[in-house]
């Protein structure tokens, strides 16, 4: 019972994870389409890349307090950033915490 319940916490806390990086991603989108301030800086081959394809290769949506620490904070768009994969990879193996 209290493995369960366990596991399903951890599911809840990966697909609100998964539904947060998926709209702060879609609303990146928006932001740069229409000319606003985006919450990275793109190049123009970036932002030509992120209006065509929604993401970016070699960015990723970065959780700044990691959900195995806040899985409160799992969907919460203002605890993700934007970074390079190769930072990303780096941070992780520093806080010695899997993905």
């Amino acid at each position: 019972m209290i493995a369960s319940l366990r596991d399903e916490a951890i599911r809840e806390a990966n697909n609100a994870s998964a539904r947060a990086v998926n709209a702060m991603w879609s609303r990146e989108v928006e932001i740069v389409r229409s000319g606003g301030e985006a919450n990275y800086r793109w190049t123009f081959a970036q932002a030509r890349e992120l209006l065509t394809t929604g993401k970016l290769n070699g960015i990723q949506v970065h959780h700044i307090e990691p959900v195995s620490v806040r899985p409160d904070l799992a969907g919460d768009m203002g605890n993700l950033r934007f970074i390079r994969q190769s930072e990303h990879i780096e941070l992780h193996r520093k806080e010695g915490s899997g993905w």
